[in-house]
């Protein structure tokens, strides 16, 4: 028992010796807070004064990275390539979705972009790259069933049913505990009139 009580006497003494050495050096360090700014109450380029001060309430940012030029999001998504999901916006974010309206690009004085034709739409709409695309033939899946709340996008669970579903080969008889795939996919070839106010 007393040997006990001088063990915990001892680290409490220790322990005291490490604070009282301590304070000195954490009494020093000084802790960084943001301070508070006027945000411009006018766009920065409205400002003609050369003294006018810029008030820091616009920030830019561009990703360049490689994934920038995938066709498919989330990363996830990529391992549906082939398979229904892959050409569906109900599991790839980015896949052509006909219930969007997808208006041509706005200039920077407010004027649109060209269209483009349904044979020779540009892979870039800003006209930056000179590729273009024939849209004849070309196709994506609706999907008919439940896996449609947020909530149940479980790109990372390989079990969960909307993993399994997205992830379904494009064969006739692929099957998804129990339901046939193609239930739940049905194919759709585009065409000039696709997509919204389109049949």
């Amino acid at each position: 028992m007393n040997n006990q009580v001088s063990k915990n006497k001892y680290r409490r003494q220790v322990f005291t010796l490490l604070i009282a050495a301590l304070v000195p050096v954490w009494s020093g360090i000084e802790v960084a807070h943001a301070t508070a700014t006027t945000i411009a109450s006018v766009p920065i380029f409205a400002s003609t004064a050369t003294s006018a001060e810029v008030k820091p309430n616009v920030m830019m940012v561009l990703d360049d990275s490689g994934s920038m030029d995938w066709d498919y999001m989330p990363d996830a998504a990529g391992n549906f390539a082939g398979k229904y999901g892959f050409y569906s916006s109900q599991c790839n974010g980015v896949y052509y979705n006909p219930k969007i309206p997808y208006s041509v690009p706005v200039k920077s004085d407010g004027t649109s972009y060209a269209n483009s034709t349904f044979t020779n739409a540009a892979d870039d709409g800003f006209g930056l790259t000179t590729g273009n695309t024939n849209l004849t033939g070309r196709y994506y899946y609706t999907y008919s069933g439940a896996q449609t709340t947020e909530k149940l996008k479980d790109y990372y669970n390989t079990n969960s049913q909307f993993y399994q579903e997205c992830s379904a080969s494009t064969n006739t008889g692929t099957t998804v505990n129990g339901v046939l795939a193609s239930t739940l996919f049905t194919k759709v070839t585009v065409s000039s009139t696709s997509g919204p106010g389109g049949t």
